[in-house]
């Protein structure tokens, strides 16, 4: 299992094309997932852990530290498993559950906890 407090807010998913990753709110989804990954991969490093490889089912639980309804929980969570690809794990459509949560914290992070593998 691989568990991790990450620092955030993180920006939602946004959809982009080649034309459209130029635009404001894609640049600033793509500095979020700079951001989020390096976070992991320090994580990752500091705890000897190491990527889990495709063809293992994951299940996937995130609870993000703001009650904020701006934006829709499923477009944080594909911000998260955006970020984590290529960093724990392969590739997340080998996720086969998912739970996520809203929270009122002090801060805006998040916490996730990835249960499959040897993680």
């Amino acid at each position: 299992m691989i568990h991790m407090v990450l620092a955030g807010p993180i920006v939602p998913y946004t959809r982009m094309t080649r034309r459209g990753v130029w635009r404001d709110d894609a640049q600033r989804y793509l500095a979020s997932q700079t951001a989020l990954r390096v976070q992991m991969q320090a994580q990752m490093a500091a705890n000897g852990w190491a990527m889990i490889p495709g063809r293992i089912p994951l299940r996937l639980r995130v609870t993000f530290g703001w009650l904020s309804h701006r934006h829709d929980l499923s477009n944080l969570v594909k911000a998260v498993e955006d970020a984590a690809n290529g960093v724990l794990w392969a590739d997340d459509r080998w996720i086969d559950g998912i739970t996520a949560l809203r929270e009122a914290w002090d801060n805006k992070g998040l916490e996730l906890w990835v249960i499959g593998g040897d993680a």
